[in-house]
């Protein structure tokens, strides 16, 4: 009867420490994933310690804020000072590729200036530094490379990857409200560029996505064959 009563101890004390085990692991919360990324876009405003990037193919910016250094503001802690003096040099309506992390909110990490904003003397056509058309659409620029093509109805839908982009973003031909199709000359030059190919194109925001106005073959991705 004593080993018998032994025996059950033991194992009444193993299951109250697995179940206390369990318990512990339930209160422990779980640790969201690390998101990184890299977008390419126009910025659209900018703060003192913050800065919003509209990437390209996005229907609205997103605002990034420096890493933060050290520890409380009352121990000398603050945003990077590095970072904050790079987005103060950054004139808004400026072309940038953008390197981010995610510690409680959007983190700029890295921030290389493409191609500096226009002056507005000089604009034509488009607002950079509010991304509008002069209609008031949303409007932007992308230089990438097919990935793949698609006849969709009259229309045809193409996928672009930007340089730094993690996935090809899908555009379609704007649509011309008087002829009730597609853009021709548009719809003619995306037809005529292969996947492949390295392109220019501008677009504009609608209900259905971004519609290309303008595209230009820069690269068509085939190799010639030697004479």
């Amino acid at each position: 009867m004593l080993r018998i009563a032994v025996v059950l101890s033991v194992l009444l004390s193993g299951a109250g420490l697995l179940l206390a085990q369990a318990d512990a692991a339930k209160d422990e919360p779980d640790k969201p994933p690390h998101r990184k990324g890299t977008i390419v876009g126009v910025v659209t405003a900018k703060g003192d310690n913050w800065i919003e990037v509209k990437a390209d193919g996005e229907e609205k910016a997103r605002r990034y804020v420096p890493p933060w250094r050290g520890g409380t503001p009352a121990q000398g802690g603050g945003f990077d000072k590095e970072m904050l003096a790079q987005i103060r040099a950054t004139p808004v309506g400026s072309r940038v590729r953008l390197e981010w992390e995610f510690d409680e909110r959007p983190r700029v990490v890295k921030l290389e200036v493409l191609k500096k904003a226009d002056s507005p003397h000089h604009s034509q056509g488009k607002s950079e530094a509010t991304g509008l058309s002069p209609s008031g659409q949303r409007s932007g620029k992308v230089t990438g490379t097919i990935r793949s093509k698609k006849e969709q109805g009259k229309n045809v839908v193409i996928e672009v990857q930007a340089p730094g982009e993690e996935k090809p973003r899908a555009y379609f031909v704007q649509f011309d409200a008087k002829l009730q199709a597609p853009i021709p000359e548009v719809l003619a030059a995306v037809r005529a560029a292969p996947v492949g190919a390295r392109v220019y194109l501008e677009w504009v925001a609608t209900g259905h996505g971004p519609a290309i106005v303008h595209l230009e073959v820069l690269d068509s991705g085939q190799k010639k064959d030697k004479p």
